[in-house]
């Protein structure tokens, strides 16, 4: 009699389940494994993470103190220059590790550089450009007179304008044409000209008679 064999359909989806089940551990390491990786990754970079400027271990009370110091010290000697904050020279005679952050800036540096630095015409105009009209009637300064010419006197008291004409007639700041002229002129009287308007009852009534026009 012929010899029978037994089907093999039964060990091929015994195989075929045990590969789907072996794909599905597979899977569940690889998912788990990344996921443990990015979180160990992550916990290695959290001091870097800490502050913005990727620095492990930076603290406001502590490196960021130093760092200002350093900077305002140096810039008390010159106005502009390079800063090696690994100098030997690079330091500050000051703790801290303190609970609060505190640093050391010159009294007088501002007036410094707005005396010696901000003064020339060429960093003036530009600034008085990017004034808004809002603002341009608002500038901290004490006028002298309205136009170059010197025609029409603002100062406050007859003592005042004295000084100006002997001391300060060279100094543009003190022309309120210097504003005039670097405003827009349309925005510029939509809020401080026209009938009733500061500028108006001050200033443009008095200078409607005279042909020259600050602007």
């Amino acid at each position: 009699m012929p010899s029978r064999v037994a089907p093999a359909t039964a060990v091929t989806e015994d195989s075929a389940l045990l590969r789907c089940r072996l794909l599905v551990v597979a899977g569940l390491v690889y998912l788990v494994t990344s996921l443990g990786v990015g979180l160990w990754y992550l916990a290695l970079l959290s001091p870097s993470l800490a502050n913005d400027l990727w620095w492990a271990g930076f603290t406001p009370t502590g490196d960021e103190a130093l760092l200002i110091d350093l900077v305002n010290a140096q810039l008390a000697l010159v106005a502009t220059s390079t800063l090696n904050i690994y100098a030997a020279d690079a330091t500050m005679h000051k703790r801290y590790n303190m609970s609060t952050a505190t640093t050391t800036v010159s009294p007088t540096y501002a007036r410094r550089v707005i005396l010696t630095e901000l003064t020339s015409i060429e960093y003036a105009v530009p600034q008085l450009r990017t004034l808004g009209a809002s603002w341009s009637m608002r500038v901290n300064t004490q006028h002298c007179w309205v136009d170059f010419n010197q025609t029409f006197e603002i100062a406050h008291t007859e003592g005042r304008q004295q000084r100006c004409k002997d001391q300060f007639a060279t100094n543009g700041a003190v022309y309120l044409e210097a504003i005039l002229r670097n405003v827009i002129w349309t925005d510029f009287q939509a809020i401080w000209g026209g009938d009733g308007a500061p500028f108006t009852v001050a200033i443009h009534v008095d200078g409607a008679r005279v042909d020259d026009d600050p602007r």
